[in-house]
């Protein structure tokens, strides 16, 4: 039980949880800075359908690096400070300390990874989507491809008919 029930009737926080919006914050936080980590694993690939409905046809992994270090190092150093402030405690932990190094040194070589890839850009396909709405005549290929026997050559269009 999170909530636990005082003597005098009102409801407190147990010594050991943090309040439940430090909590949520930390949630959240995690979720998107695993989100931020799956995006960067696959080199923004993950994410191609929605830079495609957007209209973005380039995604820079400099940029992808810098999103990471903002929304996924910073939060987890301010809740680190916040949920030590909670406790009330003069000196940070030892868990903290390491916590807050660990995520400042992350920080460094993300944003020195993402000023050196500023320039290394992943394409979306969206152009490849432009370029085939763009044609409208007919494709002709150098491989030509057997038709089955049931298919009839009508102009550009191959109808191909089932049989019974």
């Amino acid at each position: 039980v999170y909530q636990v029930q005082r003597e005098e009737g009102e409801a407190s926080t147990p010594p050991h949880l943090i309040p439940p919006l430090l909590l949520w914050a930390t949630i959240f936080f995690t979720l998107l800075g695993t989100l931020m980590w799956l995006i960067l694993a696959t080199d923004g690939r993950m994410i191609m359908p929605a830079t495609r409905w957007l209209g973005y046809d380039k995604l820079s992994i400099g940029h992808v690096l810098f999103l990471c270090v903002l929304l996924e190092d910073i939060p987890q150093v301010i809740l680190t400070f916040l949920i030590e402030d909670y406790y009330e405690k003069t000196a940070l932990s030892n868990l903290a300390v390491v916590n807050v190094t660990i995520s400042i040194y992350d920080s460094m070589i993300k944003l020195a990874e993402a000023y050196d890839e500023r320039h290394d850009i992943v394409e979306t396909g969206q152009w490849c989507k432009e370029s085939l709405w763009a044609h409208h005549d007919v494709v002709t290929s150098i491989l030509s491809l057997p038709l089955p026997p049931s298919a009839t050559l009508n102009g550009p269009m191959i109808e191909i008919t089932e049989h019974s």
